[in-house]
């Protein structure tokens, strides 16, 4: 049965200190880490991209904005830290074709855990993103199709 919470917070301002006494609550609790956010709007440095351009100052708002990776919003979860990850050995079984620039691929991927009770292997998930294309050239995942 579906239960709901609610989470606990800690707004501080005197750093590190607070902020790594609620992480050790976090893990305790058994959370999957926090949501580090910028509680009032700001601007941050926005390096050049060429010679020619110089370092300007660029607005970074507290609202949450879908789809962006901002500064104002991170996320600090235990696989982060080293040391304090959790990891599965898991085999491939299955794949999809892949789509646009995956499509000489097999993208995504059908991963399975090994059950020793039932002696079989156990679908978990799908992995599908973060690998570049010279990964899947290495790994010869290729589809076959042009």
């Amino acid at each position: 049965m579906a239960q709901f919470d609610h989470v606990k917070n800690c707004e501080s301002e005197d750093g590190r200190e607070n902020l790594e006494e609620f992480w050790e609550l976090a893990l305790t609790s058994r959370t999957e880490g926090l949501m580090i956010k910028l509680l009032d709007n700001g601007d941050i440095l926005e390096e050049p991209k060429s010679k020619k351009e110089k370092t300007r100052r660029k607005p970074l708002p507290a609202t949450y904005e879908p789809d962006k990776r901002t500064s104002a919003w991170l996320k600090l979860k235990k696989d982060y830290v080293t040391g304090l990850g959790d990891s599965l050995d898991l085999v491939p079984i299955g794949a999809w074709h892949g789509n646009g620039r995956k499509a000489q691929w097999w993208s995504p991927i059908l991963l399975a855990l090994w059950d020793p009770d039932a002696a079989k292997l156990v679908a978990v998930c799908k992995c599908m993103s973060g690998f570049t294309d010279s990964f899947y050239k290495a790994s010869n995942l290729l589809t076959g199709s042009t």
